[in-house]
């Protein structure tokens, strides 16, 4: 939780993925029911089940 704080009070970030560096800004708290269009059936039902509920969206920083 004090990382989402960290990043939402900052409005940036460096995400790790794969080995590549990304860095990010804009971040902004989303519910299900917003970020759920932009996944899977098979993710959301995952979701579900692990009682997500909360997502966080960025976007890469120019």
């Amino acid at each position: 939780m004090d990382r989402l704080k960290n990043v939402l009070a900052a409005g940036s970030a460096v995400v790790v993925y794969e080995g590549r560096r990304f860095k990010v800004d804009s971040p902004e708290l989303l519910t299900a029911a917003e970020a759920n269009p932009h996944f899977p059936a098979a993710e959301q039902r995952m979701q579900r089940a692990f009682g997500v509920n909360d997502f966080l969206r960025v976007r890469t920083a120019a």
